[in-house]
């Protein structure tokens, strides 16, 4: 389950209240897309259709949304959208199941950063789509589906792309012995996680699997927290 899905059913517990998932881009006069009530993907979780993760609803009027396949990737190892090619893509767009970057168009997008027209230069592709750096993708139902940020995703050796939030999150949340997690890799290269470890924790995980072995000097001593570890 997604932080989104979370934080809708814990809305819809709380306030005993149908919660709606919208999206929205300050450059583009705020909402984008917003859901139906009697969209599937907005259903409570006991419905046998619904919900469906991290879905934002279909798109307002004012809006035309396009989906700019990603390029294999920057030298800073996140992927690019914005220099790939806008009609034909690029090699990678059929790893990625119809993810691209979400562009923006349409008179309610801003015209530009106030005497700042190199970062304006920058928000926008060419052919004139403002770039919201979120990696999306379409539904079945036409409803727009937000994966996450674009400099959130890294690209290790294989050429898939792998969101490192995800990745933190999981280990974070469900590793007791993991106090906080970094995951990283240079482009193109293995996929490396530093993690600190909990000390408590690693301490009652010993005393649990290691009874016989004596760990007191290891509990007031010198404990190693920092570890780097390379995800296969």
């Amino acid at each position: 389950m997604t932080r989104i899905t979370q934080v809708r059913d814990f809305l819809q517990v709380t306030l005993n209240a149908r919660v709606l998932t919208a999206f929205g881009f300050p450059e583009a006069g705020g909402l984008v897309s917003i859901q139906h009530a009697s969209s599937p993907s907005s259903l409570p979780r006991a419905q046998p259709a619904g919900p469906v993760s991290n879905c934002t609803g279909h798109p307002l009027p004012c809006h035309e949304l396009r989906l700019i396949p990603l390029a294999i990737g920057n030298d800073t190892g996140c992927p690019d959208a914005g220099d790939a090619d806008e009609e034909g893509g690029s090699p990678m767009a059929s790893r990625l199941r119809g993810v691209g970057e979400l562009c923006l168009r349409g008179a309610a997008t801003f015209e530009g950063y106030h005497g700042k027209p190199h970062l304006t230069a920058q928000a926008y592709t060419a052919s004139g789509w403002l770039k919201t750096g979120y990696l999306c993708s379409w539904y079945g139902n036409g409803e727009l589906q937000i994966h996450g940020k674009r400099n959130g995703f890294l690209q290790p050796e294989g050429g898939g792309f792998v969101s490192a939030q995800r990745l933190e999150a999981i280990y974070a949340h469900r590793c007791d012995l993991v106090h906080q997690i970094w995951v990283t890799c240079d482009p193109g290269g293995p996929l490396l996680a530093v993690v600190a470890l909990d000390a408590e924790a690693v301490f009652r995980w010993m005393q649990v699997r290691l009874p016989l072995l004596s760990i007191l000097a290891v509990r007031n001593g010198p404990f190693p927290l920092a570890c780097r570890c390379v995800a296969h």
